[in-house]
């Protein structure tokens, strides 16, 4: 199902690449790691995740985010080159699909989103992160860490302006 994303994207993609020199690129994701034990015993670490970024802004759909939820990231995330192999980016923006009513369980344990000031009936939350970019061999092709207060997300990007 991620591949028919990832087409749209890059059919949609060439216009946009076609008409100057910024940057865009196409994110795909599928990994993260919650930093609290018992969350990353519990809550969904899989994620199927397209998106994009262009001008600094990224917009990211995830099929399935922590509590099994459908959610966008929408962030501004500013670059800055650390050397020929990495780039240090800001992300500041918001994410959807993490409502008050959110609950998860496994094997025997509960976690529910109800404890946290951060969620509500909107299901709209801040975020907030680093992402540190290792430039690959292969051009234009990156591979992503985002650290955010409660978690490390593992991305792919591949910048078309390249």
């Amino acid at each position: 199902m991620i591949y028919k994303y990832i087409a749209l994207l890059a059919s949609l993609s060439t216009p946009i690449v076609c008409l100057g020199n910024d940057s865009f690129k196409v994110i795909a994701g599928a990994r993260s790691i919650h930093f609290v034990r018992v969350q990353r015993e519990v809550m969904n670490q899989s994620h199927s995740s397209i998106g994009f970024e262009y001008k600094d802004v990224q917009v990211i759909y995830v099929d399935n985010n922590s509590y099994g939820e459908h959610s966008f990231y929408v962030s501004y995330t500013p670059d800055y080159e650390l050397s020929d192999y990495f780039t240090l980016s800001a992300n500041i923006g918001f994410a959807t699909g993490y409502y008050d009513d959110n609950s998860i369980e496994k094997n025997g344990i509960t976690i529910s989103a109800s404890g946290s000031s951060l969620y509500n009936s909107s299901g709209v939350i801040p975020l907030i992160g680093a992402t540190i970019s290792y430039h690959t061999p292969v051009e234009g092709f990156d591979l992503n860490a985002t650290i955010t207060p409660v978690v490390a997300i593992f991305t792919v990007s591949y910048d078309f302006s390249i």
